[in-house]
């Protein structure tokens, strides 16, 4: 790149660099180093303030610091740059001033008629104005390509009550203002809410993630688990918008481009609904980003040997459990609640479906509520959530009955094959 830069061919050097840039991402998963980056810079500036040479000592002079931490007139390695490079079309001329060629055909420095001639014109004749790039010799670049920060965050359901100390033991362990932020993971058993905390943590630290916050479902829509390499190339396009990029064929070749798309920034990584770790390792970034996991289970591999930490919650306290109700209804805590909130075992994904049964059947009380739940038959339905399922597919009996599903009459119906339905076969 340095002879490059030094032979005038700044554009052959730059296109060197990001040869070497997209080789050391795709088999390494790394980025260039900072000498790489300073001869980079220097290339981009051609001349603006950083040099190329090397020291006496063998450092790399790049100029004088500024409070940035970077010379002054130079980008960062990474930056958004002028979609031009200036390679220099005069040179100096020492006491007597910049050099031209007369109309005599030899140098001077500036002194005879066709150079008074030339002082006479416009700024864009003497070379001095806007003219086309090949006339100013100018190496056009490729427009950098706008970067959209990534937010895929849902809006969190309903208000945290009662998770104060979670949400702090989730802002210890994780340390989303540090330098290194830790994983985490979410552990809660079925109907805990377990995902609805996550996402209230991760909206209340969006300003330590400026480069944008993922959002990872693990379950299909049928329930079934969702495939690590389907979800890397999910993410590669949304971090790497390239529509001539070809998706990895596996996941370690997924692994690798995604610590690549994620090096250098600070990102969020919210995974829900996870089954293994063999499910989330595939999609963990490198060091900078921040990574939760929810998930039902104790994954003890990622415990073991990612560095995980855990954070387990539980159901709701019943003082906890009744402002929930209460809030979901838009009412003032009632005695009868607390018998409610004692079948629904305090865990606030049952406490919502009683708040919706109720919403959709304003003519009824929560002491009926309560008597339904106790009238479902425990073959059918043995855990809370399975009850309140139950009560809200059930609906008024009334109702069934008008769309059919409900007979009229007492009784099993009739018998609906008869001896006319049956007709005498050949024995030929």
């Amino acid at each position: 790149m340095r002879a490059l830069q030094r032979s005038g061919r700044s554009d052959e050097a730059l296109r060197v660099y990001e040869r070497t840039r997209a080789a050391l991402a795709e088999r390494r998963g790394a980025e260039p180093g900072d000498e790489l980056c300073s001869v980079y810079r220097a290339v981009l500036s051609d001349g603006a303030g950083a040099a190329v040479d090397g020291t006496a000592d063998g450092s790399r002079d790049v100029g004088i610091r500024d409070d940035g931490g970077r010379a002054p007139g130079v980008a960062p390695a990474h930056a958004h740059v002028a979609p031009y490079v200036t390679r220099p079309a005069t040179t100096s001329g020492g006491e007597g001033g910049p050099v031209h060629t007369c109309a005599a055909g030899t140098a001077c420095p500036g002194t005879c008629a066709c150079a008074r001639k030339r002082a006479s014109r416009s700024p864009a004749e003497h070379g001095h104005g806007p003219e086309p790039a090949a006339r100013r010799g100018l190496v056009r670049l490729p427009e950098p390509r706008a970067s959209k920060v990534p937010a895929e965050l849902p809006a969190p359901p309903g208000t945290a009550v009662g998770r104060k100390a979670a949400l702090i033991e989730l802002d210890r362990l994780a340390d989303p203002y540090g330098d290194r932020p830790r994983p985490v993971l979410l552990r809660g058993p079925s109907g805990t809410d377990a995902s609805a905390l996550a996402l209230h943590w991760a909206h209340s630290v969006l300003d330590a993630f400026p480069d944008g916050q993922l959002y990872v479902d693990l379950r299909e829509a049928d329930g079934a688990p969702r495939r690590a390499l389907d979800v890397q190339r999910r993410l590669l396009r949304v971090l790497v918008p390239d529509p001539s990029a070809h998706p990895p064929r596996d996941t370690v070749v997924g692994a690798v481009r995604l610590r690549s798309a994620l090096a250098g920034r600070r990102v969020l990584v919210l995974m829900d609904h996870a089954r293994s770790a063999d499910q989330v390792r595939p999609l963990l970034p490198g060091a900078g980003c921040a990574v939760l996991v929810v998930s039902r289970i104790r994954l003890t591999a990622l415990l073991a040997f990612e560095g995980f930490r855990t954070v387990s919650i539980g159901p709701l306290g019943d003082g906890d459990a009744v402002r929930v109700l209460a809030d979901l209804l838009g009412r003032r805590p009632e005695p009868e609640m607390e018998h409610l909130v004692g079948l629904c075992d305090g865990l606030p994904l049952v406490l919502r479906m009683a708040a919706e049964w109720l919403r959709a059947n304003p003519g009824q009380t929560v002491r009926e509520l309560v008597r339904r739940m106790g009238d479902v038959d425990p073959a059918r339905a043995r855990t809370p959530v399975g009850r309140m399922a139950a009560v809200l597919n059930a609906g008024p009996v009334a109702n069934r009955r008008d769309r059919g599903e409900v007979p009229t009459a007492l009784g099993p119906p009739e018998q609906s094959v008869r001896l006319a339905s049956y007709a005498p076969l050949s024995l030929r």
